[in-house]
């Protein structure tokens, strides 16, 4: 019987050690997408069929933060992160437009 104890309690703390890495990181994640988004958002840069869908994401990653709970923030980090894919890819696709255009002298 103690024995099971002792197993059921380290397998308890495991999946506690677990649950608070992956907060952790979707913590991390969140913390260094949020700001990038929300500069994106001031600037004016969404596409407006985009912009209501980012804001949202964006505002459920921020009431994810204050849970402390790991799945809903992992969730949420995703949800935003596929919501601003395509308004990613065009950027870095204008960036590096702009740098062959000075890199030609233009």
């Amino acid at each position: 019987m103690a024995e099971e104890t002792m197993v059921s309690g380290s397998v308890e703390h495991a999946f506690t050690e677990m649950a608070g890495r992956v907060f952790t990181g979707a913590q991390l994640k969140a913390e260094e997408l949020l700001p990038a988004v929300e500069a994106v958002l001031a600037q004016g840069l969404a596409r407006d069929d985009k912009r209501a869908e980012i804001e949202t994401a964006a505002s459920a990653v921020r009431s994810a933060l204050t849970t402390g709970a790991a799945n809903p923030l992992k969730t949420a980090v995703q949800r935003l992160d596929s919501a601003t894919e395509a308004l990613a890819a065009r950027l870095v696709e204008q960036a590096m437009d702009e740098a062959v255009d000075r890199a030609m002298g233009g």
